[in-house]
């Protein structure tokens, strides 16, 4: 639990492990992702098979899928030497490091990611749930925020204006975009489970997140495949 600029702003805390890795890797048709599984156990990071980029951003998806931070890291490095300009690597290989807890380089990795690709958005949502929480930075987060107001995810607009809306100390406003963004949001998609926890504690009013433990925040933002 944090104030900011007068307000209480609580944690979303993911408790389960595999939140971020769940939102990383596309459904996809049983065949194919067996397929996939089959290639990330032949190919050993360090492999001196010739891959080209987005093979190698497929198989670090499929271990960061695994909770493989290791491989997952590897395999990115291997996509930024042959494209370093990569953003959805940047953007990934930053997730991996708000995992870790390295938010200092979570937060660089995406800001980077986003001067290369300005249109991603989960990241730059992600980006301000960092700067919010994690590092107390309300003004530099709803910079980055303000923008995804013209999103065209209904879900994400909402939540950022719903984050907005606590940096400017109205937790009610707040309440009734979270409650947009959760109507709006995709039945397949995790980033409600924060979400929704945020909620819950803000209908308990400002100090609801009392009773928490003061954790790191990761809402799971996963780089486009297109």
């Amino acid at each position: 639990m944090q104030s900011v600029e007068g307000a209480t702003v609580v944690y979303a805390v993911s408790t389960l492990p595999g939140i971020v890795s769940a939102l990383l890797v596309p459904t996809v048709v049983g065949v194919l992702f067996a397929a996939r599984r089959r290639l990330a156990r032949l190919l050993k990071p360090g492999n001196a098979t010739m891959l080209d980029a987005e093979e190698y951003f497929h198989l670090a998806l499929h271990a960061s899928a695994m909770g493989d931070h290791h491989a997952c890291m590897t395999y990115l490095e291997e996509v930024l030497q042959r494209e370093p300009h990569h953003a959805r690597a940047m953007y990934l290989r930053a997730v991996q490091h708000a995992e870790l807890g390295l938010t200092q380089r979570a937060v660089a990795g995406i800001k980077a990611a986003l001067l290369i690709e300005p249109d991603l958005d989960l990241a730059r949502f992600q980006l301000g749930l960092l700067l919010l929480f994690d590092i107390n930075q309300p003004a530099e987060a709803k910079d980055y925020l303000q923008r995804l107001r013209g999103s065209q995810d209904r879900a994400l607009r909402a939540y950022s204006e719903a984050m907005i809306a606590l940096v400017d100390n109205e937790p009610i406003l707040a309440r009734q975009k979270l409650a947009i963004g959760l109507s709006e949001s995709s039945p397949d998609s995790q980033l409600p489970m924060l979400m929704r926890r945020l909620f819950e504690r803000l209908l308990n009013g400002p100090d609801g997140a009392g009773e928490l433990p003061a954790q790191r925040s990761l809402a799971a933002c996963p780089p486009s495949l297109s």
